[in-house]
């Protein structure tokens, strides 16, 4: 089990992190990652299948906006467990 200022933290962090989500900046970088994975994918389509080289480039911009969704969503449930696990002990 974790201290309590450490799950007190990392609550705060899925806090922050769901609030950012909801801001303008938040909002119109996560529909850029969107928009890059779609434009991305749309381009993997019609690439040349033996251009195995702008394939991986097109590939790795999927993967880089996919990851960034990934850090915001794993931020936000990690907020939420620890938020959980806060509640379990004071419930004890």
């Amino acid at each position: 089990m974790m201290p309590d200022d450490e799950l007190l933290s990392m609550a705060r962090m899925g806090i922050d992190a769901e609030s950012f989500t909801r801001t303008p900046l938040g909002k119109f970088l996560l529909k850029k990652a969107n928009d890059e994975i779609a434009v991305a994918i749309e381009e993997l389509i019609d690439v040349d299948p033996t251009d195995v080289k702008e394939a991986t480039a097109i590939r790795n911009r999927i993967h880089v906006a996919r990851m960034f969704k990934v850090w915001m969503s794993d931020a936000i449930t990690i907020g939420h467990s620890a938020h959980d696990q806060l509640k379990e002990l004071e419930g004890m």
